[in-house]
Parts: C-alpha cells; sequence; structure tokens
C-alpha cells in the first residue's frame, strides 16, 4: 500500500512534542484509508478498535455533542517520544514511545466515552539500526527472534545486577534440594537431575502452568530418582520443560528448578511434596532469575513460539514506517568579534555601585563571553522507526494460576514471556518490549514483599509495621483468591511461602488462612457482592475437586477443605477488612463483643496440630459471646425504607442482602409495617434455604451468622450488620465451638 500526499510529509520531526494537523475530519481520513494509503489506514484502524460505535458514528456525520457543543472534528497527530530530544519525556517515560491519534486536540479529550476520538499508537525500532541507540522500543514478537530476544533479556538481567541493590546482585546462594543440570548437547553431555545437599550456586526457576489435567510424561517419581540422576532423556520432557533447559544453557546458566522434575509426585505420604512446599520463599527467593511461560496455558505446549492460531497482538504487517530524526545538542565555542559589546544593552549586576568602573566591565565582559558559549539544537538523521497498534502487557495464562502467584511475589528477577510481548520485573522495574518501565514501589502490584516486610530495619514501629503487614496481607488474599487452581486442595501449600513470611513478623499462629493476633478481624470476610466492579458480580460457591481423563473432566464434586469460618472454605471473589479508614474499629477492644474462650493466652484453639501451613482441613475455635436466635424476614430487603448502618451502596443492600427478625414464639407476629422488628441485615456466604439461624456480634455493628450442627457446634452461614442494637444487648454469654 502507498501513502497519501498527507502522510508523505509526516516523519517523527512534524509530531515531536506538538499537534500535528492530518486530516479535516474523521470522514476524510476513513476515505483515504479505503483508497489505500497505509498509513490512514493503521489511524482508521485503531479508532475504531479503541473508539466507541456511537462516538465513530457522531463525528462521521458530523453531528453536536449531547450537550449541545460542536467538537473539534479534525485529526491531531501527538508524537510522545521517549528519547533524549522529546520535551514529554519525564511524562511518558511509564508508556514508551507513542503516537497519539485524536479528534481534536489530545489536551482537549471529552472523558465522556460516547463523544471521545482518540487511540494510542507505540513507536519502536529494529534492533541495531541507529535509531535503535536512543529509542527503546522493539517488536520482537511471539514467535522466532530468539537471538534478539535473548539479547533483550540479558541486557535488563545485567542492568538490574549492576544497579538494583534490592535485587540481591549476582552472589551464589543455596539451591533447593534438587536441581536439574542442564548438561551440554554440544559435548554430549546430556541434563541429570542433582541432589545439592545445600550447595551454593546461580540457578534459575521456571513457573508455568501443567494445564488441566495434564500430567508430564517425564517428571520425578520414586520410582525413577536414581535413574534420572543418571540421565534426564530431554526428547521426552514437556515441550515447555525442554525450551526451559534451551533457554537455561543460552543465558549461561547450569542449573534450572523445575518442579516437576525436583519435587517427588504422586508418593503416597505426599512427605517430600509437603517439606518442598514449604521451601518456596528460598527455591524462588534465591534463584538468579525466574523464567516464566506467560501465555502459555499448558506445559506440552511451546511458550518460545507462539502458534499463529493464538497471536493475539496486531499484524506487524500493519505498521508503518516513519523517517526517525532527533534534536542533537551540540557544543559551540566562544564567539568573540571586535565591538560586539557595544551593541549590547548595558547591563549592570544588582548591587554593584554606579561608581566602580573596573569591576563592572569585568562583569559585563564575563557575562558577555557566557551568552556567546552556548549549545544547539541541530537536527540529525538516523534512519527509520515504526509505528503500530498497542500491545498488551497482559502476562497471560500464569496471572490466572494460583501457584503463579506467590512465585511472581518471591522471584527477585522474571522474565516473561507474556501474551503480546516480553517483559522483565524485578524488585525495582518492570521493563518492556515495547518500551515502557515504570517503578515497583512497596505497595505496588503486592510485589517487593520482603522488604514490605523488614520493617524493623527502616524504622518503623513494631506495631505500626504489623498492622502494614496485616494490610498487605488481605489485599494480597483478594487478589489470590480469583486465581484457578486444578487441585482445591493445594489452596494453603500455594500460599505457604509468603505465610511464612508474615508469620516471621507477627509472630503469632496461623489458623486455617487467619492469624490469631488478628481473629475479630480475619473472621469478619465476606464476599464481595456488595462491592463495585466485577468482583460484585461473582457469586461464591464451594470448591470442588474436578477429576481428569485425558485433558476431560470426567468427574466433579464438592469437598471441605477448610472450616466453615475461615475464607478457604469458597471460591471466588472475597472481600477482607483491609481499610486504614474503618482499622480502628476491628483493633479496639471496647469495639469487641466477643473473646477466645481462653483469654489469658489469647488462644482461640486449643489444638495445635491444626497451624500447619500446607493442608488444614478442620480446626475448632472456642468462643465465648452472646448469641441470638433470629429467623429470615418474610419481608424481602428491597422494601426495606429505612437507612441502613452497613457502609454499602443501598442497591447492593437491598438486592443481596435478607432482612433478620427475632425468632419469636408463635403467635407474635411482627410489625410488618413499621419495619421496628428488623433486628439485621444479614448477607450469607452461599445462598440457603435455612429459615432459623443464631448471630454473633464479634463488634459492636458487626458479626456472624451462625447454625448449630447435629453434634452440637456451629457452622458459618455469613455475616450480618446491626440494625437495633438494643436488640443485641440482652442475652447470657455462652461458649460456643465453631467449626
Amino acid at each position: 500500500m502507498g501513502r497519501c500526499d498527507k502522510c508523505v510529509l509526516i516523519s517523527v520531526a512534524t509530531i515531536r512534542d506538538r499537534h500535528f494537523q492530518h486530516r479535516e475530519s474523521l470522514r476524510a481520513l476513513k476515505v483515504s484509508a479505503e483508497t489505500g494509503c497505509s498509513l490512514c489506514n493503521l489511524f482508521w484502524t485503531q479508532l475504531k478498535n479503541s473508539c466507541t460505535k456511537r462516538a465513530i458514528d457522531m463525528h462521521l456525520v458530523d453531528r453536536k455533542c449531547p450537550n449541545g457543543d460542536r467538537t473539534n472534528t479534525k485529526i491531531y497527530l501527538t508524537g510522545d517520544l521517549q528519547d533524549p530530544g522529546s520535551g514529554f519525556l519525564n511524562q511518558s517515560f511509564n508508556q514508551g514511545s507513542h503516537v497519539w491519534v485524536s479528534a481534536g486536540e489530545i489536551d482537549e479529550q471529552s472523558s465522556d466515552p460516547n463523544v471521545r476520538i482518540t487511540t494510542c499508537l507505540q513507536v519502536f525500532t529494529e534492533p541495531g539500526t541507529p535509531a535503535a541507540e536512543y529509542m527503546p522500543g522493539r517488536w520482537l514478537g511471539t514467535r522466532g527472534n530468539l537471538d534478539q530476544r535473548l539479547a533483550m533479556v540479558n541486557s535488563w538481567t545485567r542492568e538490574c545486577i549492576k544497579h538494583h541493590v534490592k535485587c540481591g546482585g549476582d552472589l551464589f546462594r543455596e539451591m533447593p534440594t534438587r536441581v536439574v543440570d542442564v548438561g551440554d548437547p554440544i559435548n554430549s553431555k546430556s541434563p541429570s537431575l542433582l541432589l545439592t545437599n545445600g550447595l551454593h550456586g546461580r540457578y534459575v526457576a521456571l513457573s508455568y502452568s501443567w494445564g488441566p489435567g495434564i500430567r508430564p510424561q517425564v517428571r520425578l517419581l520414586e520410582s525413577n530418582l536414581e535413574d534420572l540422576r543418571r540421565k534426564i532423556p530431554e526428547n521426552e520432557l514437556a515441550q515447555c520443560h525442554q525450551e526451559a533447559l534451551q533457554l537455561t544453557r543460552l543465558l549461561g546458566f547450569r542449573y534450572i528448578w523445575i518442579d516437576a522434575l525436583c519435587i517427588i509426585q504422586k508418593q503416597v505420604t505426599r512427605e517430600d511434596w509437603d517439606k518442598e512446599a514449604l521451601k518456596m520463599t528460598q527455591t524462588y527467593g534465591n534463584a538468579c532469575l525466574t523464567i516464566v511461560a506467560g501465555w502459555s496455558d499448558n506445559c506440552q505446549n511451546s511458550f518460545l513460539d507462539m502458534p499463529l492460531d493464538r497471536v493475539t497482538c496486531a499484524d506487524r504487517k500493519l505498521c508503518c514506517d516513519l523517517d526517525y530524526s532527533r534534536p542533537d545538542l551540540v557544543e559551540r565555542k566562544n564567539i568573540t568579534r571586535r565591538g560586539a559589546g557595544r551593541s549590547r544593552p548595558d547591563i549592570r549586576r544588582k548591587g554593584t555601585k554606579r561608581g566602580s568602573r573596573k569591576r563592572r566591565q569585568k562583569y559585563k565582559k564575563r557575562l558577555f563571553n557566557k551568552m556567546h558559549s552556548h549549545r544547539v539544537w541541530v537536527t540529525k538523521e538516523m534512519g527509520k522507526c515504526y509505528v503500530g497498534p498497542k500491545r498488551s502487557i497482559d502476562p497471560g495464562a500464569v496471572d490466572k494460576r494460583a501457584w503463579c502467584f506467590q512465585e511472581s511475589i518471591l522471584s527477585r528477577r522474571m522474565i516473561i514471556f507474556g501474551e503480546e510481548q516480553l517483559s522483565f520485573k524485578c524488585q525495582v522495574f518492570e521493563q518492556f518490549e515495547d518500551g515502557s518501565a515504570r517503578e515497583i514501589k512497596g505497595a505496588q502490584n503486592t510485589r517487593y514483599i520482603t522488604s514490605e516486610f523488614s520493617f524493623l530495619q527502616s524504622g518503623i514501629g513494631v506495631e505500626e509495621g504489623k498492622l502494614r503487614v496485616l494490610r498487605r496481607w488481605y489485599e494480597m488474599l483478594s487478589r489470590y483468591q480469583e486465581r484457578l487452581m486444578f487441585d482445591p486442595f493445594d489452596l494453603f501449600a500455594a500460599l505457604s511461602g509468603i505465610a511464612q513470611i508474615v508469620q516471621r513478623v507477627l509472630e503469632c499462629r496461623y489458623l486455617a488462612g487467619l492469624w490469631e493476633d488478628d481473629m475479630i478481624k480475619g473472621l469478619l470476610w465476606r464476599s464481595a457482592l456488595l462491592l463495585s466492579g466485577p468482583k460484585s458480580h461473582t457469586l461464591l460457591r464451594r470448591p470442588k475437586r474436578t477429576i481428569f481423563v485425558d485433558g476431560k473432566v470426567v468427574d466433579s464434586k464438592e469437598v471441605v477443605r477448610a472450616p466453615s469460618w475461615s475464607w478457604a472454605a469458597v471460591e471466588g471473589p472475597v472481600q477482607h477488612l483491609s481499610s486504614e479508614r474503618r482499622e480502628l474499629m476491628y483493633r479496639n477492644v471496647a469495639e469487641f463483643k466477643c473473646w477466645p474462650v481462653d483469654e489469658v493466652k489469647n488462644r482461640w484453639s486449643q489444638d495445635d496440630s491444626n497451624t500447619y501451613m500446607t493442608s488444614i482441613t478442620s480446626c475448632e475455635l472456642q468462643i465465648q459471646g452472646n448469641l441470638k436466635k433470629v429467623r429470615r424476614s418474610r419481608v424481602p430487603a428491597s422494601r426495606y425504607t429505612k437507612r441502613p448502618k452497613w457502609a454499602y451502596s443501598l442497591a447492593k443492600i437491598k438486592k443481596h442482602c435478607v432482612l433478620l427478625e427475632p425468632d419469636l414464639p408463635l403467635g407474635e407476629a411482627p410489625d410488618l409495617v413499621s419495619y421496628d422488628h428488623i433486628v439485621a441485615l444479614g448477607l450469607f456466604d452461599i445462598p440457603n434455604e435455612h429459615a432459623t439461624f443464631s448471630c454473633m456480634r464479634l463488634i459492636s455493628l458487626e458479626g456472624l451468622i451462625l447454625i448449630k450442627n447435629e453434634q452440637g457446634k456451629y457452622l458459618r452461614l455469613g455475616v450480618f450488620c446491626v440494625e437495633d442494637e438494643a436488640w443485641f444487648q440482652d442475652g447470657v454469654v455462652e461458649q460456643i465451638q465453631l467449626i
């Protein structure tokens, strides 16, 4: 495809740091695209993909905005480049070099998506070209170009090792119990399994998804341990494992840790699996680099070369080249010409006396020389750069797997083969193939966990430090519970590495995902239905164990993997109370309305065997508090006219909550008109048909909905908010067992 008369004039110099008018209207851009201009076709295609149909139609027919204003329909290009010659460098550093295409100047864009016409295109260069010295963006793709991708990985890694003290340098560290020696095919040395026995060295780790019901053909078993120590049949390995070994050699490492080859699988007692699961902090934390097979959702597939039918990013053929030039600073030497000083106005330094002629002349001469010794901008031609569609920074399938959650947090450095591009993450920076980069801060993306928890070295008080740790813990739990898991009983094991770090700080017992020193707030988790956003549309459910045969589901049944009072008893989005604003309510002893039976030692459970971090299917809490019997009201919450005390949207409360009233004896009918009989609003974890149950307040305004089983013990059904505080004041304190 050729270019129209307008696009022939476009280069980096014409759009750099300015609003360049390209077309008179969106209609003119569309016509030019349809008549064969490659650059107009790129702009038009991206605008169609980025903007709403309503906004496109409005601009095509030149209609007025809904508020009566007529929009600026001229198409502008604005270059926002990340190179030394750009004035927007500081603002665009997080996004990489890009070009804005907009109807009207980009600064004047409406916030209404039904009016706004704007899209963003990325600018990149080819490796090895003159422009590549200044423009960091590349388009290496998700297939091929392995040498170029390796060069980028090595560049990122060297930079991190050299400058990022927080990332731990390149020191030899203790290796896991077993690692794979990748061997040397050139010298006919096959890979083998190595028992390290505390050996220190440099190694990489692999983070990947096994796939639903997939079991690699070659994996470590008790029966083949000695065979794999002698030789690992590389050609029989899963494709993901083969490529991981290949990449390890090319990156200059000798050892790699892969769970399927370094942890004994299918062991009857699961002794080795439990032991190694508790070492994830060291396994990924000591690795010099973690290779993340990001987009691949199956270990049988390649992660270095995405199949053509899986390629989601725009075709490279859609990209267009632009002439690249950059302003270059050239130092200009002193210029002195006879009589030049007489043409300048008299400049007197502030505070200089009128009579000190010699001093004044000396200052004027120094100022004149300074003003004639300066740097000037000279345009320097640097060949070609390219403009193309903006690519996603999504890592891919691993970002949805539960096991990969803690691996991403515990790793010091990661190289990620993502859905549409390569990226690098360490404890200081995230860098992407397209040239974008951002600094990792303490609370960003739940990363940098070890530094965040090292509050004692940063001068923060112990109590304040523990509060910060708890907030981070609850934030991470909210993200973790959105992840998928093939085996529901792996839930605690896949979080054990992070839990160990938190426990070293809090110095208290870990009971089925809750911390004993923060039990009140921990017990008050709830369904995310009352929140806003996408989480509020998903109902909680009981975990199921799915049985696969040849990758197909053949059976699925509900299982109990945790006590009813633990967030681990359900699957789906859960709200944990981590808000600083309301934190005082959940930590103020005066607000507490229930206590552990063993108040002296503050022990909520007497069974120490239930504090394991890899598997906690049952744990009994001994609690004392005031139990009140209630029942579900016949009045739906949608008809409730009083203002609820719960700090949630009224519409959400009416949709998802139930009204609770006292469980009165027969014949004592409540007043259904005034709503004075309503004592609480209830939110069930999972919708149920129970008519009567008990309520126990944990704090003044909130508590748990419980039901008694045949053994006289209680199970959790949900949470409630008090509407009638006076009614809850009455009653006798009881001791119960919550299971």
